[in-house]
């Protein structure tokens, strides 16, 4: 990075944690090719009565998932049978969370999903997308996570740390809670769970997002105009 013309991130959280020059850095967003979205079946939200909080990641350190077990927990016990929890996607820590789910899996609360190479199916069937990560092991740039909840129309809960807020503000597409704090998570879900019309809300604005500034022809043109800044520099 340091004989680079210029270094791009995906999230300006990025260049802040390798303290990268404001005259080097430069972001590029990821983008949601929306043609997924058409390959899956319509979604069914609101199974068996319950919410459908979903959270499709790698099952490795960096995701919180024990936070989404222990708010799991809290609903469960404030709520019998009002929430269910899909966590989607595989790692190393996925046999241990299973056996420590154990009695949620029971109970119906919780299910681990494999969603292969495409999640899309199991987002577009939830009713909240979640994205709960640990930043003192790593913060999140920009997410792909996010932008698949938000492109499928779901309110989004995730952690207020790294790159998230760039992508969900706080109130409009999404909450942010703190790091490692199943309570506030808990209280977050909960909220949306009574207030239909704040999901709607949330959900809708966080499409119109991803439909306006996180596109493929938006990624494509920012990486062309950052390739001819870099050979302008490399000229002179």
């Amino acid at each position: 990075m340091r004989c680079a013309d210029l270094v791009v991130a995906n999230s300006r959280a990025g260049l802040r944690a390798w303290s990268v020059w404001p005259e080097k850095g430069r972001v590029v967003y990821n983008a949601f090719d929306d043609r997924r979205i058409g390959t899956h079946a319509s979604e069914s939200r609101g199974r068996e009565g319950r919410l459908t909080a979903v959270m499709a990641a790698r099952m490795a350190p960096p995701k919180d998932y024990q936070s989404i077990l222990s708010a799991a927990r809290i609903l469960e016990q404030d709520t019998p049978g009002a929430w269910r929890f899909v966590l989607v996607g595989n790692g190393p820590d996925r046999a241990r969370l299973m056996e420590s789910a154990a009695d949620l899996i029971a109970a119906g609360s919780v299910t681990f999903a494999d969603g292969g190479l495409e999640a899309v199916g199991e987002i577009r069937a939830a009713d909240v997308g979640m994205l709960v990560t640990d930043p003192a092991v790593l913060a999140e740039g920009c997410s792909n996570s996010l932008l698949e909840y938000m492109a499928c129309g779901l309110p989004v809960v995730c952690t207020d740390s790294g790159g998230c807020g760039e992508l969900v503000r706080d109130g409009r597409e999404g909450c942010l809670v703190p790091p490692r704090d199943a309570g506030a998570l808990a209280r977050r879900l909960d909220m949306l769970r009574t207030q239909p019309q704040m999901r709607a809300r949330m959900g809708a604005a966080g499409k119109r997002r991803v439909a306006k500034d996180f596109t493929i022809d938006r990624m494509v043109a920012e990486y062309v105009t950052l390739y001819e800044e870099a050979i302008s520099h490399r000229a002179r």
